[in-house]
């Protein structure tokens, strides 16, 4: 799909296709692990649907770079694209906005934080968007110190998430869900969870998802208590 996106994008087309095809490839990008690309091209099309006057692809782009931002680590840029995002958004669309901004402000205003995921959850009509909501109230809760109802969140996710058989989504949900056990001090059920992420990972073609895996499942037998 990467390839067939970055072809077509050297031809001379449109501004809304060559928006649709950015964003596109900035989804494919992220999917790869590969977060710096994918924000170059999350950037590239939301200047182009601003440009073509197309508010709802500007609002996915602006959501979609934040959510990127998030993953790199920047919170207070994440949240200030977020924001962006959420005043051009209108009903389910503003989902990936809200869930930004509650995790990037969990740690410096947990109310906040609260209330903007509570919104996305309100908003979240089909099954996959209620996982994806409970399971980053688990990632805010965690980051609050409310471990009990963080894993409760993550639990309910995976419960929402079980039916639909959706592989691409449990391989995105696995990460946070095993780092809340590992802080709650579940250090088996972390191991389980991430060797289901190289597991997954090996299936799907993710390598940078079964690098991350291992990598994370080391440091959490790194920090075992020695017998």
């Amino acid at each position: 799909a990467l390839a067939a996106y970055e072809l077509a994008a050297r031809y001379d087309v449109d501004d809304e296709l060559a928006a649709s095809l950015a964003l596109r490839t900035g989804f494919v990008r992220r999917d790869l692990g590969d977060l710096e690309a994918a924000q170059e091209r999350f950037r590239v099309a939301r200047t182009l649907f601003e440009k073509i006057g197309q508010r709802p692809g500007q609002s996915q782009a602006l959501a979609f770079d934040g959510w990127v931002t998030l993953q790199l680590g920047r919170h207070a840029e994440a949240a200030g694209l977020a924001r962006a995002a959420l005043a051009l958004a209108e009903g389910p669309a503003r989902i990936t906005g809200l869930v930004t901004l509650g995790v990037a402000l969990a740690a410096g205003d947990p109310a906040e934080s609260l209330r903007a995921l509570h919104e996305a959850l309100e908003l979240a009509e089909v099954q996959h968007n209620k996982a994806w909501c409970h399971n980053h109230l688990g990632v805010a809760l965690r980051v609050m110190g409310s471990l009990d109802e963080a894993l409760d969140h993550h639990r309910l996710a995976f419960e929402l998430l079980e039916p639909l058989a959706e592989a691409q989504l449990e391989i995105d949900f696995l990460p946070a869900y095993a780092e809340t056990c590992r802080v709650a001090g579940l250090l088996d059920e972390a191991l389980a969870l991430h060797e289901r992420t190289i597991e997954l990972a090996r299936k799907l073609g993710r390598p940078h998802d079964e690098r991350r895996a291992r990598a994370a499942s080391q440091a959490v037998l790194d920090g075992r208590p020695k017998p």
